[in-house]
């Protein structure tokens, strides 16, 4: 289930799903490819190893992307102005 999904990480070959309030799930697969499965409207690469799911963050301080709990997801310099546009499109 995607809204299950609160992020997904890159670990080379392999994906690591990690769902809110379930155990993570690994997966032979690359993050490129994941990246193409998930909805767009719903899922975001925000750093090269990472994919977050938009509707399950908590919040978004110093380029950091937090679910609540206590790991960070970083927010790289390229993705971010992505990010923002998104954050202002849910604002308007």
């Amino acid at each position: 289930n995607f809204s299950d999904i609160e992020y997904v990480e890159s670990l080379s070959e392999f994906v690591r799903i990690h769902r809110r309030g379930l155990p993570s799930v690994m997966s032979l697969m690359r993050l490129k490819n994941i990246e193409e499965i998930l909805p767009e409207n719903h899922f975001m690469r925000v750093h090269r190893s990472y994919i977050v799911n938009l509707d399950n963050i908590q919040a978004i301080e110093r380029n950091r992307i937090s679910f609540g709990h206590k790991e960070y997801i970083p927010v790289s310099e390229q993705y971010r102005g992505d990010l923002k546009d998104f954050l202002e499109g849910r604002k308007g």
